[in-house]
């Protein structure tokens, strides 16, 4: 009971200096997948993609602004294997997640800012599609994603913004993806998903 009091007191303490606002932002990803069976790593494809959800700023100070986000994440990536004269194999994926940035923002000025934190991913959806062209003859499948990898993903965000004014902003992100997707049915493999973000946000409230 007393843990609980003194939590309430923190946050109704905290609450009485912080600024709370809420908005909406979207943009673009180029998403990139790495990807290694027994060390050895196979060459990838960026993929274009896009993002789009919610975020809300709390005001701890003057400079630091605490940003939770929820965002629809579309990534994935492609890889081709040629054999010549005339077979390939490419692999591309589109997995989608719901996204739970957490970024600490510290404003350098009134327009810029820098920024960082821990992404969560919670895996939607997607399909991998597999097309295999053997002297002209194309074989085509498709396999849910959720077969090969896990449910979650966790980044480390780093990035920058810019205030155009007070209800509008853009800003620069770099995901690095930091935990292993692959399930350990893939024995050996590992995948980590890494994605540039371009985004635009707009504040519902101020």
């Amino acid at each position: 009971m007393k843990r609980l009091l003194i939590i309430l007191f923190v946050l109704v303490t905290a609450g009485s200096y912080a600024q709370v606002t809420f908005g909406l932002k979207g943009g673009l990803n180029i998403a990139n997948t790495k990807v290694s069976f027994g060390g050895l790593e196979l060459d990838t494809d960026p993929k274009i993609g896009f993002h789009i959800g919610g975020f809300m700023n709390y005001a701890l100070s003057d400079n630091l602004v605490l940003q939770p986000e929820l965002i629809y994440n579309s990534v994935g990536g492609t890889s081709t294997y040629v054999e010549p004269p005339d077979y390939s194999e490419e692999y591309e994926w589109n997995p989608s997640y719901l996204s739970i940035p957490v970024m600490l923002k510290y404003n350098i000025n009134e327009k810029f800012n820098l920024q960082g934190g821990l992404q969560l991913g919670l895996l939607v959806g997607g399909k991998l599609k597999y097309t295999e062209n053997d002297f002209g003859f194309i074989l085509t499948t498709e396999t849910d994603v959720d077969t090969f990898v896990n449910g979650t993903d966790i980044s480390l965000n780093l990035g920058a913004g810019f205030n155009i004014n007070e209800m509008i902003d853009l800003t620069f992100r770099y995901c690095l993806g930091i935990s292993d997707v692959a399930k350990s049915t893939l024995s050996g493999a590992e995948i980590k998903l890494n994605t540039i973000q371009f985004s635009f946000g707009y504040k519902i409230t101020q």
